[in-house]
């Protein structure tokens, strides 16, 4: 995640992108510290259950303002191509 971070930080400072993670993690603080001294701080929801079934992350998706799922499993490699195609998208 902390590539995707350095590659989106302008536009979630900006508000132009909202950012949620969610964690499968049992223990909740590991998250935190790991947030903290990577600088990041957006929200982030814990699924200690792993009710998503999530076998590897990150997990990276798309969602408009709408609620659509747009993309999902977004590569860190393809983070121009998330800005110049979903961030310059205009959803009805």
């Amino acid at each position: 995640m902390p590539g995707w971070h350095e590659q989106i930080k302008d536009l979630y400072e900006s508000g132009e992108l909202q950012v949620v993670g969610i964690i499968q993690e049992q223990h909740p603080d590991r998250c935190r510290l790991f947030m903290q001294w990577k600088q990041m701080d957006w929200p982030i929801l814990v699924d200690s259950l792993n009710l998503l079934e999530m076998s590897a992350v990150p997990v990276t998706v798309a969602i408009d303002e709408q609620g659509i799922v747009r993309e999902k499993r977004l590569r860190m490699d393809r983070a121009e191509d998330f800005r110049a195609g979903f961030m310059k998208m205009e959803f009805p």
